[in-house]
């Protein structure tokens, strides 16, 4: 497989100098939109995950409850 970054002029794909294929080959093209749009999904499940592991009344945890501290955090 050989992936080429490519651009749309408002009239057709404009593809760099890329090697020759045979007449008939099949090529898949993804653009940015379709990046976005999954990008965004992933998010809003994401988000919705987390809405749905922590509850409304959930309490706020201090410094003082963590057993262990990471030492590798940092705020």
């Amino acid at each position: 497989m050989l992936a080429v970054k490519a651009r749309f002029d408002g009239k057709k794909v404009v593809l760099p100098e890329v090697p020759r294929h045979p007449a008939g080959t099949v090529i898949v093209v993804f653009t940015d939109q379709d990046a976005d749009k999954e990008r965004e999904d992933w998010s809003d499940f994401s988000l919705r995950a987390l809405d749905r592991a922590y509850g409304p009344n959930e309490p706020d945890y201090s410094r003082a409850v963590v057993k262990e501290t990471n030492p590798e955090y940092e705020p």
